[in-house]
């Protein structure tokens, strides 16, 4: 099997794993399996909220399965969590 067998098997014995979420969401990113990636990352970003990165993904996610809308909503938070974490000097 690939690593997302061995992380499934991991949130079946622990759902709520964040770690095992974030994991197989950003293994499943990479491997360009978007649409499989989505409900990790969507825990992910439930469990941290204030990562840019993880909602630049869920972005590029709902945007690859056709949610506009949700591709939005995620793009909106990363810009607001980017600006809050870096604000211009002015």
């Amino acid at each position: 099997g690939d690593a997302a067998e061995a992380w499934e098997q991991v949130l079946k014995s622990s759902p709520d794993d964040r770690g095992a979420h974030r994991e197989l969401a950003g293994w499943l990113y990479d491997q360009d399996r978007l649409s499989e990636a989505r409900p990790h990352l969507q825990a992910t970003a439930r469990s941290s909220p204030d990562d840019p990165k993880i909602w630049r993904r869920l972005a590029a996610a709902a945007g690859a399965q056709g949610d506009l809308e949700g591709a939005l909503a995620a793009w909106r938070q990363a810009l607001t969590d980017a600006v809050t974490e870096n604000p211009s000097d002015k």
